[in-house]
């Protein structure tokens, strides 16, 4: 279970590193927009709902890529929405809110959200409000990370605790979703609700390069993806060895390799 209120404070105070951390955060957003511009197809005044806007490198390229959107922003964390408005100010309306709690009074042309996901603590619930919450022909377009994300990290990590004989069930950081397990909440979210909806998913891995893993995790804390009650080991042996084996094993090029699972879903109304 993710703790909300940890998030919140993680995000709110890395809001100002963020934007020079989250190189593959912004790839996935140049996807979505891609998608997003397929299926506006030159209309005007959409109804637009963003959750987790972050510092708003999405929300801006909805904002130049749509005609005259209709943009409605969100986030948990408040010192992302205070950087999201410096950019935009009135332009956008913006909720400082969780989308797990968030009651939505309209519907929306299309629901966007980038890398933000993966903390839904009840995703099938989530994603059956949001779909009812589509116009009739409405869109709603994510990205998330799939479970080989940190595939090197995880794998260090498996062999330092072999190392160590240790057979505790712990693990290092959170757990995500494959694509068929995202597919089938999906369809089972809508079913919920009696709506019959297109579904695509699509996966890709991205890459980073670090001269250590101590760098890598650097990077990860300067975005808030770090959480201490994430990583459900108590040994920091197991720990200081995971690093050792992931500076050792998983190089290329003189440098470490960090691998990221994105999948980017569309659900069409």
């Amino acid at each position: 279970m993710i703790d909300k209120n940890s998030l919140r404070r993680r995000f709110s105070a890395s809001a100002s590193s963020y934007d020079s951390y989250a190189l593959v955060q912004k790839k996935m957003s140049q996807k979505l927009i891609g998608e997003v511009k397929a299926a506006a197809k030159k209309q005007s005044n959409l109804d637009v709902l963003e959750i987790g806007c972050g510092t708003g490198y999405l929300t801006g390229l909805l904002l130049r890529e749509l005609e005259n959107p209709k943009l409605h922003a969100l986030d948990i964390a408040p010192g992302m929405i205070e950087e999201s408005s410096k950019k935009f100010g009135k332009i956008v309306e913006f909720r400082c809110e969780d989308v797990e709690s968030a009651n939505f009074e309209c519907e929306y042309d299309l629901i966007v959200s980038n890398a933000t996901f993966q903390w839904l603590n009840e995703i099938e619930s989530t994603f059956s409000k949001l779909t009812g919450c589509l116009k009739t022909g409405g869109l709603m377009t994510f990205s998330t990370f799939g479970e080989k994300n940190f595939w090197e990290l995880n794998e260090a990590f498996k062999k330092a605790r072999l190392e160590k004989n240790s057979f505790d069930g712990a693990r290092l950081g959170q757990s995500f979703y494959s694509l068929p397990e995202l597919k089938l909440m999906l369809e089972r979210s809508a079913k919920s609700i009696g709506l019959k909806c297109k579904i695509k998913l699509e996966e890709k891995m991205e890459y980073e390069y670090f001269d250590s893993s101590k760098e890598f995790l650097h990077s990860i804390k300067k975005i808030g993806a770090n959480s201490k009650s994430d990583m459900l080991t108590n040994s920091p042996g197991i720990i200081k060895r995971t690093m050792e084996i992931y500076d050792q094993s998983y190089r290329e090029k003189e440098k470490i390799r960090a691998s990221y699972h994105c999948i980017y879903v569309t659900v069409e109304r």
